[in-house]
Formats: C-alpha cells, sequence, structure tokens
C-alpha cells in the first residue's frame, strides 16, 4: 500500500528521478526521465549524469562536498525544457547523498512548469501595468502641462484634483486689478502684412506683454485676437495688487516700445498697445457654449478696464480713479476728466498714467 501511495505521488507531482554512483554513472532511471532529458529511461543507464543533465556540468567539486554536509541539498530552480511547438516546461533540480551503503546521489526532477507560468504571468503583469502607469503619468503630465497653458496654473491644479468638469457660473468673488492690452491698428497691419508675418508680429508682441504679468504675479485669463486680459490676486493671491498690475503696464510698454524700434519692426509702423487697468470686486468662474468651458473673470470692473483699455492710444496706460487713489504717492498721473462707457450709467475718472516709482 505505501509503494502504491509513493507512486500516486511521483506520478501526480510529474516527478522524475535518477540514482547515480559515486562516479556520477546513472543505475537506474525512473520512465519520468525521459519527459525532461529526450531519451528512454533504458537508454539513461549507464551514462554519465552530466551527459543527461548538462547544467550540472562544473559542480562535480560541489557534488563531492556533498558527502562532508550529509542531509545538505544542491538545487538548481527553474530550468527549461522545451516541448512540442513552442511550449515551455520548467523543473527543479535536486541532488542529495543517497544513504550508506550505495553513498551515491539521488537526482530529483520535479514540474514546476504551472508554477513557472504562473510567476512568469504574474511578472508580465506587473510589468504591464508599471508601463501602463509611466504612460498615465507622462499623459497626466501632458495635460497637466497644456491645462496650464490654457487657463492660470492654480485653476489647472484644481481641475486636475477634482477630475470633473467644472459647473458653469460664478465660483466665488474677489477683490482684483484687472489689466486689459490691446495692438492699435492690427487690423490695418494684417491687411498688408502676409500671414505668416502679422501672426509672428503678433506672438512676440504678446509675449512682452504676458511676461510682464508674470514676473510681477499676474495671471494671464484670456489672449483674445490682439488683445491681452489679466489679472492681479485673482485667482493666484497677490498682495498690493494695483501696485504690481501698474508695474507690470510699465514694464509691458518699454518693452513694447524696445521691440518696435527694432531694424526688422521699423518697415511695420505699429502703433503700440493701449492698456487699461482698474481695481474693485470681480467673480470667477466658467463661461459655457455647448461643450466649449472657458475661464473667465467678469464684471463691472473688467468691463471698465477693457474700456479704459479700448480708450488708450498706442503707449498710453489708462487707469480708473481706484487703481489712481490706490497708487497715490508711488505712480504719476494726468486727469483726463470723466470719460462715459458705452451703454454704462455712471461716467468714469480716467487718468494716464506716466511713469512708475
Amino acid at each position: 500500500m505505501s509503494s502504491w501511495i509513493l507512486s500516486r505521488i511521483i506520478d501526480l507531482q510529474n516527478i522524475a528521478y535518477l540514482l547515480v554512483d559515486r562516479n556520477f554513472v546513472v543505475h537506474y532511471a525512473s520512465s519520468r526521465v525521459s519527459y525532461w532529458v529526450n531519451a528512454a529511461a533504458e537508454a539513461v543507464q549507464g551514462r554519465r549524469l552530466f551527459e543527461i543533465l548538462p547544467e550540472l556540468v562544473g559542480v562535480e567539486a560541489l557534488l563531492v562536498d556533498l558527502r562532508q554536509q550529509r542531509g545538505k541539498l544542491y538545487d538548481i530552480p527553474r530550468i527549461q525544457r522545451p516541448m512540442e511547438g513552442e511550449q515551455v516546461h520548467y523543473f527543479d533540480l535536486y541532488v542529495e547523498i543517497t544513504p550508506p551503503p550505495d553513498d551515491g546521489y539521488l537526482v530529483l526532477m520535479i514540474d514546476v512548469t504551472e508554477a513557472a507560468c504562473q510567476a512568469q504571468w504574474v511578472v508580465t503583469q506587473r510589468n504591464e501595468l508599471r508601463l501602463l502607469l509611466m504612460r498615465l503619468q507622462r499623459a497626466n503630465q501632458q495635460v497637466s502641462y497644456l491645462l496650464k497653458r490654457f487657463v492660470p496654473e492654480n485653476v489647472a491644479e484644481k481641475l486636475i484634483q477634482e477630475q470633473q468638469l467644472p459647473q458653469p457660473g460664478a465660483e466665488g468673488l474677489a477683490q482684483a486689478t484687472m489689466l486689459f492690452a490691446d495692438m492699435r491698428n492690427f487690423t490695418g497691419l494684417a491687411e498688408k502684412l502676409p500671414l505668416a508675418q502679422s501672426l509672428d508680429l503678433l506672438n512676440r508682441c504678446l509675449s512682452v506683454v504676458a511676461e510682464a504679468v508674470m514676473q510681477h504675479g499676474g495671471s494671464v485669463i484670456q489672449l483674445v485676437g490682439d488683445q491681452v486680459m489679466a489679472s492681479f490676486n485673482a485667482p493666484q493671491a497677490l498682495e498690493d495688487h494695483a501696485w504690481e498690475a501698474a508695474r507690470a503696464a510699465c514694464q509691458a510698454q518699454q518693452g513694447l516700445k524696445e521691440l518696435f524700434a527694432l531694424e526688422e519692426f521699423r518697415p511695420v509702423a505699429a502703433e503700440g498697445f493701449g492698456i487699461g487697468l482698474n481695481t474693485g470686486e470681480v467673480a470667477l468662474g466658467y463661461l459655457e457654449a455647448g461643450n466649449h468651458f472657458q475661464y473667465a473673470i467678469f464684471g463691472d470692473t473688467t468691463n471698465v478696464a477693457a474700456h479704459l483699455c479700448a480708450l488708450a492710444a498706442g503707449g498710453q496706460v489708462l487707469v480708473s480713479q481706484a487703481v489712481a487713489d490706490t497708487l497715490q504717492g508711488r505712480a504719476h498721473f494726468v486727469p483726463l476728466g470723466e470719460v462715459q462707457i458705452k451703454r454704462r450709467v455712471e461716467p468714469v475718472l480716467a487718468y494716464e498714467m506716466l511713469a512708475c516709482d
């Protein structure tokens, strides 16, 4: 009965074994050996162990040393054997000293194909998951990079964190200074210049304005044609926002003046940018048209700044009473009196800002 149980276990586990003498000559091979060595069991008997299992070549000394460490095993895990077609099977190899009087070697070959394939599948799945996560991370970085070029950085980060479409309408109120900068007579230039040249000219001008805004802590909210709309203290908090907006306006005008003085711009005869500033309460939120969303800062403060910009000549910076009061003693202003803004009941006291201290 015990021999039947042992035989049954060997069959179920697909275990092959060899009995090898001291000189490493095989004197018995189980029938399952042929599964791994591509030779019948009878043909294996009488051959040296290293001819049958080349994986053991070079370890003769280690196998001899096993005699001094009786009870220890020498093992080689996951040995591959190609089968029919492209399938590969695996076995673990164990070598142990047999008890006296033989003092030979018992060599076991245990089928571990299923476990090896499962382990390989797990590794493959883990690698694929790592690759997928890397691609997802790279895609998120690209989305983040692109989104931050279309809306202010902290707005982009909020959208990414919330992972949902924004709700149209106002999200909150803030005190802010709005800056509008608009190129004078770009329509006339675009009519005369080749399309590529007019676009290049516009991009370089808008870059000067945008860089001045960002250097002073402002946020570019929109680019509309040849106009820049920027905000200070909304959505990014900024101390002394009216002063920073004024400094950005002066820096932008100086940068544009230097740009138009370049030899390549002289034939263009650009008339410069008009800039308008206003300080007050604004609403922050999103506009929606169909499936198109646009981040916006709106309200009367924004409208007044936009109209002051429209009234400004090339190279001029016009500001409201609120801005002039806030910057009193830190900038030079020339009063222009009341200006009537289209469809607004109350007129606006306007000033030309000449310089920032």
